[in-house]
């Protein structure tokens, strides 16, 4: 169940060190003219209650969130150009060229991770936490650096930083940062007023689910032991885990009551919800793949049926009605259909 490939993590640090010391003059165009990297912009008072994209999606690479009529999405896999899609007419705007990626829309503003070109010179890139208006307008840099995870909750920001390690709290405008935990990279959520996340804090190697409260007062509470398959997913008030008892079985635990139990008996990825059914895909266990596929089952996981056969899939995202996923080809698209498994096509990519 690996997510967020360890490749990113070299790749980013790579080219971080290699753009250390580039700055971008707020008052400068980038060099498509469209939007303004405006250092004030962030003082303009947001109402932000709730939050901006379900824990699933952002787990699986915040790749697309609705909002308002508009599914606001990237166009290749990973990170790419962020767009916005109205789910009545189907027709895309595209919004912020980049290498974007953690998509969280609401209250007039979405946020978003990666880089952006340098409006000094395009062929340097600004790595950090960005801002804009939902028509693409106003381009703010919240925070420089290289980061992951992002989740919007009320007013703020959690992420985390990827060269150094640590999970952090900031405020839309950029006040207000904490650092709430070290050596956290990914595998994050906030599930109602608490933060869950994936780590090896008691001892190295080995994998729990911890709990901390949102202002990462006092430790860390250890709430699922001895974790395995490299994340979680989240659905609900529920997270889903494998857990090492030498089964491919996927386990719930209901964060409300505590309790834990067996979900399925075998190994499934990407669980992901329209708030009706559950997505998800296995690999199957027959020789010929005949099985393997994204499937869609009730919430209690009975009546599953496959949607669409599949032999590769990654960071099954839902939103406006649509699935968004990608299988890593090398043009790096991002596939989408709808829920029942028809109309299946390419997202539009910008040209380079």
């Amino acid at each position: 169940m690996t997510r967020k490939y360890q490749l990113i993590t070299v790749i980013f640090l790579m080219i971080s060190l290699i753009m250390t010391g580039c700055g971008g003059n707020s008052d400068n165009a980038d060099r498509n003219g469209k939007n303004r990297i405006n250092s004030n912009e962030s003082n303009v008072a947001l109402n932000l209650a709730g939050t901006g994209n379900t824990p699933a999606n952002l787990l699986h690479d915040g790749m697309a969130a609705e909002y308002e009529g508009y599914i606001y999405h990237i166009d290749k896999m990973i990170n790419g150009n962020l767009w916005r899609t109205s789910i009545d007419t189907g027709e895309s705007e595209l919004l912020l060229k980049g290498m974007l990626h953690d998509i969280n829309v609401n209250g007039g503003a979405v946020f978003t991770l990666g880089s952006i070109p340098d409006p000094n010179d395009e062929m340097l890139s600004l790595y950090g936490l960005f801002r804009i208006n939902m028509d693409g307008s106003n381009l703010t840099i919240i925070k420089e650096g290289s980061f992951e995870e992002l989740i919007l909750k009320d007013d703020y920001l959690y992420f985390t930083e990827i060269i150094d390690g640590g999970l952090y709290k900031i405020r839309y405008d950029g006040s207000e940062e904490k650092k709430l935990l070290d050596d956290i990279y990914d595998n994050v959520a906030i599930i109602d007023e608490n933060i869950y996340l994936m780590s090896d804090l008691d001892e190295e190697y080995v994998m729990n689910i911890y709990k901390l409260d949102l202002e990462g007062r006092g430790q860390p509470e250890k709430v699922i032991n001895d974790v395995f398959g490299g994340t979680f997913d989240v659905v609900g008030n529920e997270i889903f885990y494998i857990a090492r008892d030498n089964t491919s079985n996927i386990y719930r635990y209901d964060t409300l009551t505590g309790e834990k139990e067996l979900f399925l008996s075998k190994w499934v990825d990407y669980l992901n919800t329209d708030g009706e059914h559950l997505y998800y895909f296995w690999s199957g266990r027959r020789q010929d793949n005949s099985d393997s596929g994204v499937y869609k089952s009730s919430l209690d996981g009975s009546g599953e049926e496959m949607i669409m056969p599949a032999d590769v899939f990654f960071s099954l995202n839902i939103a406006g009605g649509k699935m968004f996923w990608h299988n890593n080809d090398d043009e790096r698209r991002i596939s989408v259909m709808n829920l029942d498994g028809s109309n299946i096509g390419f997202i539009e990519q910008a040209g380079n």
